[in-house]
């Protein structure tokens, strides 16, 4: 990706385009507001089951009520206690149509006001952080994210996206909490997980052509290609062209959030051509890999040896760093390419620096001492201003170098290392539990900068030296996954909003998992996401029942468990 601000004008009506709040002192050093569109796929509110915990409700609100019958406003929360950075459900009863742009919020401490407010633990009750003019509903349930620190909250509701709030309740935020695994041990026979992201490929741009079963359909069986979908023939008379290494290269398609929104129409998926009229419209996004050389041959042949998904979704529409970090969190933290981390002097294009506190994968894997590596080709080159993306390395691709716990920490040296210190650790028997690899620029697989066989030449290199090893072969899985759909089209619409923290998900992307304890020649046609990697992280290598200790999408994720023969790796993935 690149790292570079780009201001842009939504093409929505005036509504749409009002401003949120004032931005206050941050729960978490999160980046400002941004522009939105609206989207016209429905918000779907979560149905918290927990013993729900009574409000506050101010005698203020209750005076003015139109009748001395009039039920006084109460909100309510999921749960008393839940971990820092964690997604909450709050509902309420008795709002009244009247208020509009109603919203919950989170305070450090005392009243809401424009300088009192956590900037990033917030929510319109319509499920947005931008102002649309909608009317309240009389009863309803928003997720919202809790403060990144431990302690006592207050969480208000608040009237017409002001500060009169008649409404409020407590929360206890406490800290992340796992029950480790004995040293070593693993809830299955896989004992380490190296999960290559490279980008910006839809899965139709990628599999579409792999995949024989007739378009549209939805296949029940699993094995070999006629088990999942054929790309979409055409779109409004316009034919995907063949996407190989010289048209990948040729054209880096616009993948903002506005225009990918703008794109998928409600799940339509129509306006990604060029006839489309959104800002990143053009028939280059209609493309697909024909398995030739430098055509996706070798993620073709990787498909048909080892196990694919059909149904793994972009964790939100829009560019990479926005959806690098749910890979780390699986949860929302800015959109876009909205930051870079504070560590960087790689930053050319005037991106603001960010930092957080949120917990992440990989402190909760710290907590177990379970080893833990980001690898990037070029890592070194960081440190020099001219050498960066996309010849070098590019830091806002690497989500975990946003959190201070891991940057700062004394073991950054073993968190972030150069690609070639994997090759080393594979051959050493030093490799660790899980490790993420992330490709230069140039070899990313990235529209307008690589080829695809520069990718996949990198895949080899990896794929081969754990194969080959005596010691990984047969406890190592390798997940390829790209970070976003990088603008292509897809012929599936994706499922809407999240539950969790209420933003759209964008195209479906390639997944493809590698390994001698995977089904051969198989398709999973379970939802998932990359959160569902986290939930994965979690359930192999902490003791606890259920996964999900980050509270955000790793709690709802999909699994792709029925990638594994469970005989063969002995547990069942919830």
């Amino acid at each position: 990706m690149q790292t570079a601000l780009l201001v842009f004008a939504a093409a929505v009506s005036a509504s749409a385009a009002l401003a949120a709040p004032s931005a206050p002192p941050p729960c978490d050093d999160s980046v400002g507001p941004i522009v939105s569109v609206v989207s016209s796929f429905s918000t779907v509110s979560s149905s918290p089951t927990a013993t729900r915990v009574s409000s506050t409700t101010s005698a203020a609100a209750a005076a003015t009520s139109t009748s001395p019958a009039a039920a006084a406003l109460t909100l309510t929360a999921a749960e008393s206690s839940i971990v820092a950075g964690g997604f909450l459900s709050f509902s309420w009863k008795n709002a009244k149509a009247s208020s509009t742009d109603d919203w919950i919020v989170f305070t450090p401490s005392g009243k809401p006001s424009e300088s009192n407010f956590f900037k990033d633990c917030w929510q319109y009750t319509y499920g947005d952080v931008y102002k649309l003019g909608t009317p309240a509903t009389a009863t309803g349930s928003i997720s919202v994210k809790v403060p990144a620190t431990p302690g006592t909250y207050t969480a208000f509701y608040c009237l017409n996206g002001g500060f009169n709030c008649p409404a409020s309740v407590q929360v206890t935020v406490t800290a992340p909490q796992v029950t480790c695994r004995p040293n070593g041990t693993t809830a299955s026979a896989i004992k380490n997980v190296v999960i290559v992201i490279s980008e910006n490929h839809s899965f139709d741009s990628y599999f579409g052509n792999y995949c024989t079963a007739p378009a549209g359909t939805n296949p029940t069986c699993h094995e070999g290609r006629e088990c999942c979908a054929a790309i979409t023939p055409s779109v409004n008379g316009v034919k995907p062209i063949v996407l190989n290494d010289v048209t990948n290269l040729a054209y880096d398609n616009d993948h903002h959030s506005h225009s990918e929104i703008c794109e998928m129409n409600g799940g339509k998926m129509d306006r990604f051509i060029t006839s489309g009229g959104c800002p990143g419209s053009d028939d280059r996004n209609y493309a697909a890999c024909d398995g030739s050389k430098g055509s996706c041959g070798h993620y073709w042949e990787m498909a048909k040896t080892y196990a694919m998904s059909d149904n793994f979704f972009q964790a939100i529409a829009g560019a990479s760093s926005a959806n690098d970090m749910y890979f780390a969190r699986g949860g929302f933290v800015f959109e876009d390419n909205g930051a870079v981390p504070p560590s960087t002097k790689c930053n050319l294009g005037g991106v603001p620096a960010a930092a957080y506190s949120d917990p992440t994968i990989a402190d909760l894997l710290a907590q177990c001492n379970v080893p833990f590596t980001f690898y990037a080709q070029d890592y070194s080159a960081e440190l020099s201003p001219f050498k960066c993306w996309p010849v070098n390395y590019d830091p806002s691709d690497n989500p975990f170098e946003y959190y201070g716990t891991l940057r700062n920490s004394s073991k950054a040296g073993d968190y972030f290392r150069a690609y070639p210190a994997f090759l080393k650790d594979v051959v050493q028997g030093t490799l660790p539990a899980v490790s993420y690899i992330k490709a230069r620029g140039i070899a990313s697989e990235h529209p307008g900068y690589s080829t695809i066989s520069a990718g996949e030449t990198l895949n080899k290199e990896i794929i081969s030296s754990i194969l080959n090893s005596p010691i990984y072969s047969q406890t190592t899985l390798v997940l390829l996954v790209p970070d976003e759909s990088g603008g292509f089209r897809d012929s599936v619409a994706p499922p809407g909003r999240s539950v969790i923290d209420n933003k759209l998900y964008g195209p479906r992307i390639p997944f493809v998992a590698v390994g001698n304890m995977v089904k051969k020649s198989y398709i999973s046609h379970v939802r998932a996401e990359p959160a569902s990697i986290v939930r994965f992280i979690e359930s192999n290598w902490f003791a606890d029942a259920v996964p999900g200790q980050l509270r955000t999408r790793d709690a709802v994720a999909g699994s792709f468990g029925d990638i594994f023969d469970a005989k063969v790796v002995g547990f069942e993935f919830p």
